[in-house]
């Protein structure tokens, strides 16, 4: 018989980081207000946002960030919070390793406010 121990038993989502830059991008495009910004990137010689590989990025402080459909913000949240359910501070900092999301610090705050685990040991 083989040995069984808790984390055989632990359900696991993986999600591999080609399917997520796929559900970006098919965001980005279904997205009114990504759309409005791709529409200045071309007029706008001032703006922050590009288009690389049909993909919505933004410049912060030199570097190259996706800029994150309103869809998919407390998604991406939750897959940073839920690394190492760090703090608040730590929850951003790996978000904005790789992503650009409007009002990070109110909607960081939203998500461990309600994440189960972080209640139950705190």
């Amino acid at each position: 018989m083989q040995h069984v121990d808790a984390l055989s038993r632990y359900p696991v989502a993986i999600i591999t980081r080609d399917t997520l830059t796929a559900r970006l991008k098919r965001a980005q495009q279904e997205d009114e207000y990504m759309q409005s910004l791709r529409s200045m990137i071309g007029s706008n010689n001032d703006s922050d946002f590009f288009d690389k590989n049909e993909i919505l990025y933004k410049y912060v402080d030199g570097r190259e960030l996706i800029v994150v459909p309103r869809d998919m913000q407390t998604e991406i949240i939750k897959l940073a919070h839920e690394k190492g359910h760090f703090s608040a501070a730590k929850t951003e900092g790996v978000v904005k390793q790789e992503f650009f999301v409007p009002n990070l610090s109110k909607q960081v705050q939203n998500v461990i406010v309600n994440c189960v685990p972080c209640i139950l040991t705190n």
